[in-house]
């Protein structure tokens, strides 16, 4: 099966495109979104506050260049939510297949490098103020670096907000402690023990907790002083809530 096999209205895009960049996104659906959050917020505040985070990232990859833009989606690409959201923003669908996150990473990935696509990153929800300049630095280091070259995004959670490769799939996926501190230094000791180059991203944060909404506030406060307005319908949500340090 060809690159353009998988593409969804790509009228626009060239055959021999070969950098993907795919966002997992879920169905934006109060109680199932955020939920580490429900000691502050409702459920329906969770999904607001999910589906806001979803548009600005979009709207950020969405504006790179050299990067075609991928969503995968859970539970179907074939959600109406879902394909408004690619209609609006240009990008190409996915299904998530697999029983857990790992799984459905490395289906992702082996999917898109076995049609054709030389580097593939995958970024997640959760962070909705990163810079893209991280994410060029991401792509610039599958260019330089050897086949099967793996770069990674680390949160200051012990998780990762980013990964990617080119070439090939890394066996990096199985038996992780997923939604664990552990998820970074298990995968960092996978990569060391199998030799794997690897390219480590600067640190960020994502926002799961309470503690995280405080966090992001400040951010957003010392980002205006500076000039800066990234992730505003983020922000515009974010000032709607009441959130405390109690």
């Amino acid at each position: 099966m060809g690159v353009r096999s998988v593409m969804r209205d790509s009228g626009s895009i060239q055959a021999d495109t070969r950098r993907a960049l795919v966002l997992f996104a879920k169905l934006p659906v109060a109680g199932a979104v955020k939920t580490r959050l429900f000691s502050v917020l409702s459920p329906e505040q969770c999904r607001d506050l999910y589906e806001a985070f979803l548009f600005d990232t979009l709207h950020m990859i969405s504006q790179l260049s050299g990067v075609v833009p991928f969503v995968a989606c859970t539970p179907s690409r074939e959600e109406p939510f879902f394909r408004g959201m690619a209609d609006r923003y240009g990008v190409n669908l996915l299904d998530q297949k697999g029983k857990d996150l790992g799984e459905k990473m490395a289906g992702t990935l082996k999917t898109l490098l076995d049609r054709g696509w030389n580097q593939v990153v995958i970024l997640g929800t959760d962070s909705p103020t990163l810079p893209s300049s991280i994410l060029e630095e991401a792509f610039a280091a599958l260019s330089k670096g050897p086949t099967g070259h793996v770069v990674i995004g680390p949160s200051f959670d012990g998780g990762y907000y980013l990964v990617g490769a080119s070439g090939q799939t890394p066996p990096i996926f199985s038996e992780i402690p997923w939604s664990t501190p552990e998820v970074f230094p298990r995968t960092l000791d996978i990569l060391h023990e199998k030799k794997i180059p690897c390219t480590v991203l600067p640190f960020w944060y994502d926002v799961d907790a309470p503690e995280d909404l405080l966090f992001l506030k400040t951010h957003f406060r010392s980002l205006e002083e500076r000039g800066r307005f990234p992730a505003p319908l983020s922000k515009q949500i974010l000032d709607r809530l009441h959130v405390t340090n109690s």
